[in-house]
């Protein structure tokens, strides 16, 4: 159970930013975020550090607007 909830997040989620609440600029950053996490645990790549704070800022920001999204729909 617990790999196919992670397998496709990006369909979940991913889509439903985009289609169902129709924000491609949200799905935009999240498909962002996601690459930066998978580039850091499956391939071993580095971050320096303000990429690093820009990118919680903006995990931040994402999951403010989907709280909002969610009361909303």
């Amino acid at each position: 159970m617990g790999l196919l909830r992670y397998s496709n997040e990006r369909g979940f989620v991913g889509f439903y930013l985009r289609d169902v609440l129709k924000r491609k600029d949200l799905f935009l950053i999240f498909d962002d975020l996601r690459y930066k996490r998978n580039s850091l645990t499956y391939y071993g790549r580095k971050m320096d550090f303000e990429t690093a704070k820009k990118t919680i800022e903006e995990c931040k920001f994402l999951m403010k607007e989907i709280e909002k999204g969610i009361k909303n729909d």
